[in-house]
This record gives structure tokens, sequence and C-alpha cells, in this order.
């Protein structure tokens, strides 16, 4: 699961199920968080 708003950034959103999206471990920690870095989110995949 992961995300769409950060929740490092978004606090107030981080508890809705609408800001959660489910994808892949694979699509999770090698394209939207760049080398598994959980800090770090590639934009071009967030967007999609």
């Amino acid at each position: 699961m992961h995300h769409i708003f950060p929740q490092h950034s978004f606090i107030e959103l981080a508890g809705y199920r609408e800001n959660i999206i489910a994808l892949t471990p694979s699509q999770h920690f090698q394209e939207t968080h760049p080398n598994n870095h959980t800090q770090e989110i590639d934009l071009n995949v967030q967007e999609l």
C-alpha cells in the first residue's frame, strides 16, 4: 500500500483510505521509492 499524498508531508491525510493506493511490492519499493528510499518519491511515477 502507498500513500498518494506522502505521509511525512501530509500528516492530516495519512489516515484516510482515499489517500492509499494498492501497489505491488516492486512498484512500491523500486519505482515509487527509488532504491527503496521511502523518504524519496519519484514524482513521475507518483503522477501516473
